[in-house]
């Protein structure tokens, strides 16, 4: 019983784990497969280290069990999620593209998004959306 427990929790870490993957890979125009392979190329590991930090600090989820999803040694996981930083502060493609992927899987997570500014910005923006919404489907401006 508690083996099956522990195999539905770890589907569930990797299914999560590999939705922020398919959101990675379709910010960086990159497939699945090139994400997974050995390539060096800038942009793909510039990919995984968009994913491996958002699957770390916002999923939470340990060095140890991204290595083994990933098939990676955890010390190539570690250093991933330390250079984030650096290229979020010198690199402005990658911090673009990082917060692209932040606005598209805030909703998805919004306890981990609830202090941050973009999730702020997006939540009025909503609401603007569907004030928008009413008034074009009713021609009346509510002024609260």
């Amino acid at each position: 019983m508690i083996d099956r427990i522990q195999e539905d929790l770890d589907n569930v870490v990797h299914k999560e784990m590999e939705n922020v993957v398919v959101e990675c890979c379709n910010i960086h125009n990159i497939s699945h497969f090139e994400f997974h392979s050995k390539s060096r190329l800038r942009y793909i590991i510039d990919c995984r280290t968009m994913a491996f930090y958002f699957i770390r600090k916002v999923l939470d989820i340990t060095y140890p069990k991204m290595a083994k999803h990933f098939n990676k040694n955890h010390a190539t996981i570690i250093h991933a999620v330390n250079k984030h930083d650096d290229m979020m502060e010198y690199d402005v493609r990658y911090k673009d593209k990082y917060l692209q992927l932040q606005y598209k899987l805030m909703d998805k997570y919004p306890a981990q998004f609830q202090g941050n500014i973009l999730f702020q910005l997006k939540k009025e923006n909503d609401q603007l959306k569907k004030q928008l919404m009413n008034i074009l489907e009713t021609g009346k401006i509510d002024l609260v």
